[in-house]
Parts: C-alpha cells; sequence; structure tokens
C-alpha cells in the first residue's frame, strides 16, 4: 500500500518505508507524480504534461521523455511491475494519464477533505465530540503549504492557495467546535492561527474578536481589530464592514462579554482538601488525597478533571468560586476538608456550581484509615452521578480498584512523584539544574523503591521507578544499565495494571529517550492517553516526540490538550509559546508567555522566555527591558544576566555584556553548577571568545556523555580556533549520540551540523564538500531554523559574498532565530566589513556601530 503526503515535506511511502530518492530516477519523474496528484482521479491530456513538464523542448525528444518518466514512475511505485499497462496506480486513458484512486493507497489531502466534511456535518447535527475529533485530526494533517518545496512551480500556485483555503475553514469550525465546548484557550488558540493566515478574511477576524472578549479580554479583542483593519486596506484596499465597526464598538463600550460561551458542568477541578488534623505532618496527608480524588475521577471519560498542578496552586487560595471558575475554565468544582485522628478519617465533600455558585451535592465520611480508597471510588461515583456524567460498568470497575493495598506503600509513592515532578515539571533549556535535578531523580528512585519493597505488586511506583531511572540516564553520567532497569520496571508496570496508562507512557519514555524510536514512542504515548487521557504529561511527552518528527501541528494540538487539563501549568504554557515560535506564530508565542506572566510576574523562566521572544521579533528594547524585570524580580539568579548578556552582545554593547557575564558567574555558586558554567560558555562563544568556552564543553561532554548538544558547542569551539579536524570529529558525534533540547526537530539538529561542517570544510579549502553541504540543507523545508542563515554562513567562509549577502536576506523572510547572535555567529571579516552588513543589522533594528573584531583586539 501507498502512503502519500503533499501537505507540507512530500513524502511517498511504500508499506511504511520511504521510496529512496534514487528510485525516481531523474527529478522530473517526481514532478510528474506531483502533477498528478494536484487532482488525483483526474485524467491530464499527454499535451497538457507535455507543457508543464518540457516546456520549450523539441517535441518528439519531450514525448519520449514524458513517455519515460511515466516508465520510471510506475517502476518507483510498484518495483515488480512488468507491464506498464497493469500499474495500479499511474493509468492510462485515451491520450491521457491520472493517478487512479480506486487503487490502494493513503493521500493526505483526500483523508483531509474527508475528515473536514465529517466534522463540518457533526457540527451542523450537533455532536461536538465527533466534530471535535474529525476537524482535530484534518488540521493535524495540514504539516505545511502544498508541495512546500515546489513553491515557483505554476502548476502548484492555485493548488496551494485552495488547501490553505480549506485549512483555515477547518480551524475555524474546530474553533467553533471548542467554543461550543467552553474551551476558551483552544477556541482562541485555532481560530488565531487562521486568522494569522488570512487576517483580511473578516469572517474569521470577526469570530476572533468575539472569543476574545467573550472572555473578558477586551484589549486583545481591540488588537485583533487593529491588526485585520490594517490587512484590509493593505491586501484588498478596502474598510472594514459596518458589521466587524459595530462589533468594534460594542467591544469598546461595554464592559460584559458580547456573548457567553457554554458553561460546561462536566469540566471541574478539585481544590486542595483543607487539613483539620491536628498533626501539621498530615497535611502532606491531605495534598495526596486530593491528588488521588483527580487521579479516581480521572478515570470517568465523560469528566474533564483538572490536573493537580493547578488545583494545588489554590491552596489556602482567598479566591471565589467564580473567579477560580473563570480562570480555570470549569462549570463545577469540589471542596471539602480531611481530619485525621489515629486511624479513624473523617473527610467532607461538597460539590459546587461555579455559575449559581449552588451546592449540588455535599456528603461527610467517617471511617477507618485503611477505607481512604473506597471512600474516593464512592465520592468518585457520586460525583458522576450528580453531574449526570456517563459512568460505564468498565469505569465502575476501574473506580473499584486500589492502586495499593498497602496505605506506607502509597505514601512513599506519593513523595517520589514530588521528586520526580521537579525534574519533569521544569523546562530544561533555560534554568534547569542538572545537579539538582540528579539529586531529585535518585530521591525518588529511593522512594518508588521502598513502595516497591512494601507491595511488589504496585504497578504506579513501578512506573514512577521506570521514568526516574530513564532521566537520570539521560542526565547523568550513569551506566547503559539504568536503561535496561527502566525497560524492566516499565514492562512490570504494564503487565501488572495493563488498564492504566502509566506502564504504558514509561515504556514510551525508554523507546524515545534510550532508543530514539519514536515510532514505538508515538505509538506507546498514544496508548497510554487512550488509558488515561486525563494525565497532561502523556500529551506533553507525546507532543515533544512529534515536534522532533517536525509534525508541529499534531505537536501542538496535544501540548493544547495538556494545558486543557492543566490549564495554570506555566510548563505547558511556554512549550505552546515554543512551538508557536518554531511554526513562525511569534505573536500567538508572545501571547501565550504573556498569560503565565499575567498569572505568575515573579516567574523567571517566562520572564527569560517573553524576552527571547520580543528579541526573535526584533523588539530589542522590549527584550532588555523583560531582563531587566527578571533581574528586578530575583536579582541572586543568574541565568538571566547570561541571556541579558547575550542581548547586550547582539546590540553592540561588549564591555557591558562582559561584565553582566561576570556577575552571572558570581552568582552561580562557588564551584558553579555545570549547567551554570555551559551558560556562560554559550555566550562567551557568541562574544567570540572559544577559548573560554572550550574546557567547559569538554567537561560537559564528558560528564553527560549522552547530551549531543555538548558536542555540537564543542565543535563550534574547536572550528572558531582553527582545529578543524577536532571539530570534525565532534560533529560527527554529534550525529552519533542521543538527542539534546526536545523542542528541536530533526531536520533542525541536521541543518545544525551541516552548517558548521559546511563552514569548517570551506576553511579547510574543501571547497566541493563546502558547496555540497550547501546543497544538503537546501533539501530541507524552507524555514527550517539556521538554513537560511547557516547557507550564508557557509557562501562567507567560501570568499563569495554576494551569494552569502542574498541568503543573509534570505534568513530575514524567514526570522531565522539565530539572527538574534547576527554578530558574533562566525561570519568571517571581510563579510562583517562590507556595507551591506550595516544594512542588514540596520534592517532588523540593531545599530551599525559596535565592531566585535575591535572590541576583542
Amino acid at each position: 500500500m501507498l502512503g502519500i503526503r503533499l501537505l507540507g515535506r512530500f513524502e511517498v511511502l511504500r508499506e511504511g518505508t520511504p521510496i529512496p530518492d534514487g528510485a525516481w530516477g531523474r527529478r522530473k519523474t517526481e514532478t510528474l507524480l506531483k502533477v498528478l496528484l494536484t487532482e488525483p482521479g483526474r485524467v491530464f491530456s499527454q499535451d497538457r504534461l507535455l507543457d508543464l513538464l518540457f516546456a520549450g523542448e523539441d517535441p518528439e525528444r519531450a514525448r519520449s521523455n514524458l513517455f519515460g518518466r511515466i516508465s520510471q514512475l510506475r517502476r518507483a511505485l510498484e518495483p515488480g511491475l512488468k507491464r506498464g499497462v497493469n500499474s495500479s496506480y499511474i493509468r492510462r486513458e485515451g491520450q491521457g494519464y491520472f493517478f487512479d484512486l480506486s487503487s490502494a493507497c493513503w493521500i493526505d489531502t483526500v483523508e483531509f477533505v474527508r475528515l473536514i466534511e465529517e466534522g463540518e456535518k457533526h457540527l451542523r447535527e450537533g455532536r461536538n465530540a465527533e466534530s471535535t475529533e474529525a476537524l482535530e485530526g484534518a488540521v493535524a494533517l495540514y504539516r505545511g503549504t502544498f508541495l512546500e518545496a515546489d513553491p515557483y512551480e505554476e502548476w502548484t500556485l492555485e493548488a496551494r492557495e485552495g488547501w490553505q483555503e480549506r485549512y483555515i475553514t477547518a480551524l475555524t469550525k474546530l474553533a467553533e467546535a471548542y467554543a461550543n465546548a467552553g474551551d476558551r484557550h483552544r477556541a482562541v488558540m485555532a481560530c488565531r492561527t487562521a486568522f494569522d493566515l488570512r487576517p483580511s478574511r473578516e469572517s474569521v477576524l470577526q469570530q476572533l474578536m468575539r472569543y476574545h472578549h467573550a472572555a473578558g479580554e477586551r484589549s486583545e479583542a481591540l488588537r485583533v481589530y487593529e491588526r485585520g483593519v490594517e490587512a484590509l486596506k493593505r491586501d484588498l484596499d478596502v474598510e472594514p464592514s459596518s458589521e466587524t465597526e459595530a462589533l468594534r464598538k460594542t467591544v469598546m463600550e461595554k464592559a460584559g462579554p458580547v456573548e457567553e460561551m457554554v458553561r460546561d458542568r462536566k469540566r471541574i477541578a478539585v481544590l486542595p482538601l483543607v487539613n483539620l488534623s491536628p498533626d501539621p505532618e498530615d497535611e502532606y496527608f491531605a495534598d495526596g488525597m486530593t491528588e488521588e480524588l483527580i487521579y479516581s475521577l480521572s478515570k470517568v471519560r465523560d469528566l474533564k478533571v483538572i490536573a493537580q498542578t493547578s488545583s494545588l496552586s489554590y491552596k489556602a487560595t482567598k479566591k471565589t468560586v467564580g473567579q477560580i471558575g473563570r480562570e480555570l475554565s470549569i462549570g463545577s468544582l469540589i471542596e471539602g476538608s480531611v481530619r485525621k485522628a489515629g486511624e479513624q478519617l473523617r473527610i467532607t465533600i461538597q460539590l459546587v456550581d461555579v455559575g449559581s455558585e449552588e451546592h449540588l451535592w455535599a456528603e461527610a465520611y467517617d471511617r477507618e484509615f485503611r477505607d481512604v480508597f473506597a471512600i474516593q471510588s464512592e465520592i468518585a461515583k457520586e460525583v458522576a452521578g450528580a453531574l449526570r456524567a456517563a459512568l460505564l460498568d468498565e469505569e465502575v470497575e476501574r473506580l473499584e480498584e486500589e492502586p495499593t493495598a498497602n496505605l506506607e506503600a502509597y505514601t512513599l509513592y506519593l513523595k517520589g512523584r514530588h521528586f520526580l515532578e521537579i525534574v519533569t515539571e521544569h523546562p530544561r533549556d533555560l534554568t534547569f539544574d542538572d545537579e539538582l535535578g540528579a539529586e531529585s531523580l535518585e530521591r525518588a528512585i529511593e522512594y518508588f523503591r521502598a513502595a516497591l519493597e512494601a507491595d511488589p505488586g504496585f504497578a504506579l511506583a513501578s512506573s514512577g521507578l521506570a521514568d526516574a531511572k530513564c532521566l537520570l540516564w539521560f542526565y547523568s553520567d550513569v551506566p547503559d544499565v539504568f536503561l535496561a532497569e527502566a525497560g524492566e520496571a516499565a514492562r512490570q508496570a504494564v503487565l501488572m495494571a495493563p488498564r492504566i496508562g502509566e506502564g504504558y507512557a514509561s515504556q514510551g519514555l525508554v523507546a524515545w529517550i534510550g532508543s530514539k524510536d519514536h515510532g514505538s514512542a508515538e505509538r506507546l504515548f498514544r496508548q497510554a492517553i487512550e488509558r488515561s487521557p486525563r494525565n497532561p504529561m502523556h500529551h506533553r511527552w507525546l507532543a515533544r516526540v512529534l515536534s522532533q518528527l517536525d509534525r508541529r501541528g499534531e505537536a501542538l494540538l496535544e501540548i493544547l490538550r495538556a494545558r486543557e487539563i492543566d490549564p495554570l501549568s506555566s510548563t505547558a504554557s511556554l512549550e505552546i509559546a515554543d512551538l508557536q515560535t518554531d511554526a513562525g506564530q511569534r505573536e500567538d508565542a508572545l501571547l501565550s508567555a504573556q498569560e503565565v506572566l499575567e498569572l505568575a510576574p515573579g516567574d523567571t523562566v517566562a520572564r527569560l522566555r517573553f524576552a527571547q521572544l520580543k528579541a526573535l521579533v526584533w523588539d530589542w528594547e522590549g527584550a532588555e527591558t523583560e531582563c531587566l524585570k527578571a533581574i528586578e524580580n530575583d536579582p541572586l539568579e543568574p541565568t538571566s544576566r547570561f541571556l541579558y548578556a547575550d542581548i547586550l552582545v547582539t546590540l553592540g554593547r561588549f564591555a557591558e555584556a562582559e561584565k553582566t557575564l561576570e556577575r552571572g558567574l558570581e552568582l552561580s555558586g562557588e564551584p558553579p553548577s555545570l549547567a551554570m558554567l555551559e551558560n556562560a560558555a554559550a555566550v562567551y562563544c557568541h562574544m567570540g571568545k572559544p577559548q573560554l568556552a572550550l574546557d567547559i564543553f569538554e567537561r560537559s561532554a564528558a560528564e553527560k556523555p549522552r547530551w549531543r548538544f555538548a558536542y555540537w558547542w564543542l565543535a563550534c569551539c574547536q572550528w572558531m580556533l582553527g582545529n578543524h579536524e577536532a571539530a570534525l570529529g565532534n560533529l560527527r558525534k554529534c550525529e552519533e549520540t542521543s538527542f539534546g533540547p526536545y523542542r528541536l526537530s530533526r531536520n533542525e539538529i541536521a541543518v545544525g551540523v551541516l552548517f558548521i561542517r559546511g563552514a569548517v570544510l570551506a576553511d579547510m579549502g574543501e571547497s566541493a564538500k563546502a558547496r555540497a553541504a550547501i546543497e544538503e540543507m537546501k533539501r530541507y523545508p524552507r524555514g527550517t531554523a539556521r538554513q537560511a542563515l547557516g547557507i550564508a554562513l557557509v557562501h562567507f567562509h567560501l570568499g563569495e559574498l554576494d551569494e552569502g549577502f542574498m541568503w543573509m536576506h534570505r534568513a530575514i523572510e524567514d526570522r531565522c532565530p539565530n539572527l538574534l547572535f547576527i554578530r558574533c555567529c562566525g561570519l568571517p571579516r571581510e563579510a562583517t566589513e562590507d556595507p551591506r552588513f550595516s544594512e542588514i543589522l540596520r534592517s532588523i533594528g540593531l545599530p551599525a556601530e559596535g565592531d566585535l573584531s575591535d572590541y576583542l583586539s
């Protein structure tokens, strides 16, 4: 069976395996297939094909070439084919040819249309869940523009426009489905994606304004209006319609929402249970009870339960039920208390409707401590009944299953989860401390082992042990036996409890991190989600895998699902910002990071990400301001200084940058942790001082041999120091080892290696090999991070300034993220002294003065 992807990067798979490039013979064989697939099933006449593929050639020669390409195409698709007339796919009709849709094949565009039509039909019929599922599937299939590698071919232009229009339709209908379900976050996100593609389409402009104002976000609604009006004038030379102006007036004059989204009572949060026990140590037990109640309720598929991270943020809150309801977009909540005295337990619970604040159900339980799991099961069933949630027989069985009969094992497990989440809930690439992370994982392993000693059949503890060992193996230089033990613990977790998702997720983590087997990891994470759909970590891990596979549309949907479950998770929101950044949606990314800061102004990680995003849209003043705010909020946090030093280098203020870097190192402790030293070393490289960074990255590679980017940075340092062979050797290690930051896709990693290799080879006088690196980079989709800037860099090192500046302008058009380091990205002196370099700097809002080479001399 054939599988064909036309949306985004062109791919043809035969029985799941990509057809190799050599099978096409000549490039026009592949082009012929693309032409036929612009309208599969339509007959293309010979004359039309000749005109598209061989215009200007001798007619007889062109006809002969066409027959040759058809024959080669049939052989590529069906290697065992004996006679062309028997082809299942490339069929002849009269004097023309067509791609036969009745054959055994899957084409993403065909499936894309089917899912949109199915989603629209369900939406009209009021079947919101089915509509959402179909439309999410359609949106996930749109991995990029139609045949994105052929942007200038005449025969793709009309088709490309048509497929983007269908994508916009899918997004707006999906936004409507989300709004019907009361899911404000995802309704806005889907509609904003459509608006960014077509800001001059008034129906989308109005829809997005309504969603923002329905959430009380008047300023955002007005910002959308301003962007839309500008686009209408620029693209269509028209004024906004009377309907749009009326909507703007309503937004301006009315403080309340334009229309209320449906509030779903089955979207529920469990507030932290209040500890009324005389022993303060029982506070930990009350938090554990809250977590277990959330876990129990999550087993009911008809309930949408907010994750523990968001719920616990309301501990000892003074906010009203209405305020909490608006912040979490919930329809009901559970609150209560726990009192433990010896072996006696009293739990009071009440279910509250957020809109009316009336009590829907309340109960008090006076039981023995050993009955705690039975109480949680009873509460979950009572809540489901009070909210009229469908409760399947299988779910009743799962609710009545106890995770362990041993309460000591359960308490140890909760402590292990606490230490594990120090690592899993923290963004790795900004302020994560490797030493603290390793220590936390070691503590988690101790508790999970103790829990399993108390109850060898405790599946959740076995899953936790697998996760902690796998992550410790990845982040630290521990023996490979840790990974093997993680795999075995994950396998045992599935055997112990095949109906819950945690064991499958642990197996997925081992496949992803340990084996780089993205296919198996994706399958296992999906199995985990199928069994435990309300665990946000499963969605986040799946999103990371999909992101590395360059399937960012699907990845974004998974992260949005994670945030829908855990709406106050700053980590999920920042991961959304990362994906939006990588997809070129930088304005959306700024909004996502800003949402975190509105809830937690003192969040240093969010503040620094916001500063980075400001730099990526060339708002240098804003980037500097945010760095200074981060420093003011937490003067002793060193990573703020490291990012600020990078911004100062970009601005040409090198003396200030050096002082800021020195202060960051002073704040990093004595001795500084390796993570802090790595931050400083990256800045040294950007400042053109690789000799100060070399030792640090050599230590990093020695202590973290599986950390790919230690080798990449080593290669950069050695290249800058003229150690060419050593640089090439470390680039090979970079390709061979495990992966680095999850947000980088395989394409981006490959291009990152290629542009350094090309520059090194150019400096070695290996011009042909350097140009081969350029050609290889060109094969990746336009806009891949570092691509245009990397090609420019290699051209500059080959002494080809005209080509280098041409690609530098392409990097600006593509808004390449590495332009943040434009002054210090390895450009040779002849490039930086060329007047065109000053023009480049001014075009992105940077001062042209401040020559780094003068500073270093």
